[in-house]
């Protein structure tokens, strides 16, 4: 089943491609060298993870990889239900751009509920554990409570981060 056309979205000067299951090998060894490079993942999981990246981030004018979105199917903890599990990295050089993490991840909600690829094993919604340190506030829970489609808090890891929920029924 192919999921149907995909679109470029632009926020401010960075562009979204999205490239889930259609990552080509270029795209996908750029991104695995951004994360070795940055000291986020080592070489083997960063190949790995390639193959979940749903956006590739990029500096508009100058098409630089600034980051990357990954998804992956999952139950959310306990529940038995599968959620698509978000992660995002943008390179420390790229931080800083109010709101960009926000529509990235409204973006992908969106994306993922109009056109899921054939593994979304029925995923009900999208999860995102906040394992940033800075994201250990009560203005992260009262940001997510915010949004349009509303986002429920469901409890902790076993880290102490918080993890958070959007159906796609909403």
């Amino acid at each position: 089943m192919d999921p149907g056309p995909l679109t470029s979205l632009t926020y401010g000067k960075f562009a979204l491609h999205p490239v889930l299951t259609r990552i080509t090998a270029a795209e996908a060894a750029e991104v695995r060298d951004m994360w070795v490079a940055e000291g986020v993942l080592p070489a083997a999981e960063a190949a790995r993870r390639t193959r979940e990246v749903l956006f590739l981030i990029r500096e508009a004018s100058s098409a630089a990889l600034a980051g990357v979105c990954t998804v992956y199917p999952a139950p959310l903890g306990e529940t038995g239900r599968t959620y698509w599990h978000f992660r995002m990295f943008l390179r420390p050089a790229f931080r800083g751009c109010p709101g960009l993490p926000r529509f990235v991840l409204l973006a992908s909600h969106r994306h993922l509920q109009e056109s899921p690829p054939p593994s979304a094993h029925g995923a009900r919604g999208i999860a995102v554990v906040a394992e940033n340190p800075a994201f250990r506030t009560p203005r992260t829970r009262i940001f997510f409570a915010r949004q349009q489609p509303p986002w429920g808090r469901f409890g902790t890891d076993a880290r102490g981060n918080d993890i958070f929920y959007c159906d796609f029924d909403l």
